[in-house]
């Protein structure tokens, strides 16, 4: 005869595999997450929330002649790490 399974170990499982499965949906772990844009020349980190944290822009993207790229790599790095 087949054996019944322990309900708590059952629901236990299934709260790990939901813990699991948020933390693979929202693509952080507990600690945050990095990101990065143009080739690497921005880095942007987010705590588990999703809240910007580092921000790092290489000089070679210091073009005061073209904001619009600096800020668009920027934009671009964050929303990868979240």
């Amino acid at each position: 005869m087949t054996e019944v399974p322990d309900l708590d170990s059952v629901l236990e499982r299934m709260e790990e595999l939901r813990s699991r499965l948020v933390t693979a949906h929202t693509g952080r772990s507990a600690e945050g997450a990095t990101g990065s844009a143009g080739g690497g020349l921005v880095r942007a980190e987010v705590n588990a929330a999703g809240e910007l944290q580092y921000l790092r822009i290489s000089a070679l993207l210091a073009d005061p002649a073209d904001t619009h790229t600096l800020a668009a790599t920027v934009l671009a790095a964050v929303r990868d790490a979240q």
